[in-house]
């Protein structure tokens, strides 16, 4: 009888022993993530703390103007809620090209975005005329555009197209192209393979140019320069500088053919889980942010352009933007795209001008 009693005993302390070893070992599963999250890319966040977070993904480099302004809003939204809501940021295209960030965040896997004007060609096509090159004269022109009639239609088709709401417009630099070959004018393009986004109307302009246009995400343009799988790019001085484009390419060419905006977008879902109060603190620090980048964007385009220079990289200012422009003007390129378009997109942007 003692014996059995004994053999009881022992069985039931063994069961609660492994039942304690598999207890132990769900908590180390759960803790793995967090480990990992750090082997991602430069810049992987912790998780946050608090109550609401948000996932920022973009494909800007750490230190870029957009970084920057992420990180601005990080720190005023955290500050702000107490942190209750805490802000991830995944620069460097970590979590992919644009189009993967877009698609993620229509389905929640990233929450807010920060992408170029590629948004418009892909996810609201009837307002892709904004990235025709030459159209948009300064930010002033861009800024007057998105704040009238045409940028509530564009938030409205992004919004439904995405179930996202578009915060607030950033500024970034004009766009200059990039070769391993002096280019002046169109005929100096002779076919060369040109890396462009992905938006039909920008590789039809580039090929009325002259250029070989290639679209690509914007994460795989370093190899592919580095490769020589294309000759040039075209992006703003911050992006070539803060993304290393410079050396892999001999010259930068001022060609500032299109000024466009940095849009800034939230799932909706997302957006709408927060408090009344969280979502006026969201939008009020995002814009507070976005006055903070585009004060960076006009102060350092010289600095961009100064290092680009001590690196060894020639800039060529004498372009001949004139030929280009009127190259396009005389195309049918408008007549085109027009059907496509928004009513008299065009004749609307140019008389915000």
């Amino acid at each position: 009888m003692k014996a059995k009693f004994f053999f009881t005993v022992m069985a039931l302390l063994f069961a609660f022993l492994l039942t304690a070893c598999g207890g132990s070992s769900d908590t180390q599963t759960e803790a793995d993530p967090g480990a990992d999250a750090g082997d991602q890319g430069e810049e992987a966040p912790a998780e946050g703390g608090g109550s609401y977070s948000i996932d920022i993904g973009y494909i800007n480099a750490t230190d870029s103007e957009t970084d920057l302004g992420a990180q601005k809003f990080k720190e005023l939204i955290e500050e702000r809620t107490g942190g209750e809501l805490t802000v991830n940021i995944f620069a460097n295209a970590q979590l992919g090209g644009e189009r993967d960030l877009l698609e993620g965040m229509s389905l929640q896997t990233v929450d807010m975005v920060i992408t170029g004007d590629a948004i418009f060609g892909m996810f609201a096509p009837e307002y892709s005329g904004l990235s025709l090159p030459f159209l948009i004269k300064d930010t002033d022109h861009l800024d007057r555009v998105l704040d009238g009639e045409v940028g509530d239609e564009i938030n409205a088709a992004i919004n439904e197209s995405l179930n996202s709401r578009i915060l607030d417009y950033w500024h970034r630099g004009p766009r200059n192209l990039t070769a391993n070959t002096e280019i002046r004018t169109p005929d100096d393009l002779n076919g060369m393979k040109l890396r462009v986004p992905e938006i039909p109307l920008v590789v039809e302009a580039w090929k009325i140019l002259g250029a070989n246009p290639t679209p690509m995400a914007f994460d795989q343009l370093y190899v592919a320069l580095e490769q020589k799988t294309v000759d040039g790019q075209e992006n703003p001085l911050d992006m070539i500088y803060t993304s290393k484009l410079h050396e892999v390419q001999n010259y930068v060419m001022t060609t500032q053919h299109l000024i466009a905006p940095m849009v800034v977008v939230i799932n909706n879902d997302t957006f709408e889980s927060f408090p009344e109060e969280m979502q006026a603190q969201v939008v009020e620090a995002i814009e507070e942010a976005g006055t903070y980048q585009k004060q960076l964007v006009k102060e350092n385009e010289e600095i961009y352009r100064q290092q680009i220079i001590d690196d060894g990289t020639t800039i060529i200012d004498d372009v001949d933007r004139d030929a280009f422009a009127k190259k396009l003007e005389e195309s049918n390129i408008v007549e085109q795209f027009q059907g496509e378009w928004a009513p008299d997109l065009v004749e609307r942007i140019r008389a915000a001008e």
